[in-house]
């Protein structure tokens, strides 16, 4: 598949329904033998993403439909993964890369994917989802504000659409700041990813991620002394790697962490 793959690579698109059956059995395969998403996003998903753009460029509709299947399989090969792969979130937030097509999908299309968006961009702020290996064709990594950025305009826009934990716990946070509410949620968010066939594995990294996150966002918003260590006490989850964790998000968001003597974590200059 893979040396029929590279021959047809290099033809013209005279036979473009053969070439993109070739690279659709390709992305099958590469699903089936779980293969690196380096590897599956460089040699096939991005050559998908082409093939349909070209072929179907008069075809809205049927651009939208492909354009479907496309995230779904990429859901399945993200989440299926040990430690999800970030391919999923990469459709959707790599503008650069993937434009907006994909997030017309959830948007249009198929809005329960915003449980699995909110999800991919939960479990990728921290080392839990492997960073993309670098290689000669650049693989973006993912923004730890993409729930902010990417997610929460679309979810506010389909409120009366659809919602559900992972949703309502994304406004609670990031539009109405609740803290409260929002740690409620995180705890139904890891009931949610339980009963998820893909979310199940990630579900405890989910509920801690989203803490964190609540954590980092009351951290931004207050400034000065957020006790981490008490923090994780309260909400039943364990310490180890949490300051890291915070603190690289914190400084990627562009703030100035400082860590003082008793632990607590303060942002200079609130």
């Amino acid at each position: 598949m893979f040396n029929l793959k590279e021959i047809l690579a290099a033809e013209t698109y005279s036979q473009s329904a053969l070439v993109s059956q070739v690279f659709w059995g390709l992305l099958a395969c590469e699903i089936v033998n779980q293969k690196s998403r380096e590897v599956t996003e460089l040699t096939t998903v991005r050559k998908i993403k082409d093939i349909l753009k070209s072929r179907l460029s008069e075809s809205p509709m049927q651009m939208l439909h492909q354009t479907s299947w496309l995230l779904h399989w990429c859901l399945v090969f993200s989440f299926t993964a040990e430690k999800s792969n970030g391919l999923f979130a990469a459709l959707l937030a790599d503008k650069s890369n993937f434009g907006d097509a994909y997030l017309n999908v959830v948007q249009l299309r198929c809005p329960h994917l915003m449980r699995h968006m909110v999800a991919s961009f939960l479990l990728g702020r921290s080392n839990y989802q492997p960073q993309p290996q670098t290689s000669r064709t650049p693989i973006n990594t993912l923004s730890k504000d993409a729930i902010y950025t990417v997610a929460l305009p679309i979810i506010i826009a389909e409120e009366e659409v659809y919602s559900d934990a992972f949703t309502k716990f994304t406004v609670a946070l990031l539009d109405e700041f609740d803290f409260e509410r929002a740690i409620k949620l995180a705890n139904d968010i890891y009931d949610e990813a339980s009963n998820d066939l893909l979310l199940r594995p990630h579900a405890a990294e989910l509920r801690r991620q989203a803490l964190l996150y609540v954590f980092e966002v009351k951290s931004r918003l207050y400034g000065q002394g957020q006790d981490l260590k008490q923090f994780c006490e309260d909400n039943q989850i364990t310490e180890e790697g949490c300051s890291a964790n915070v603190v690289s998000n914190l400084q990627e968001q562009g703030m100035i962490v400082v860590q003082q003597s008793d632990g607590k974590i303060a942002i200079q200059g609130n």
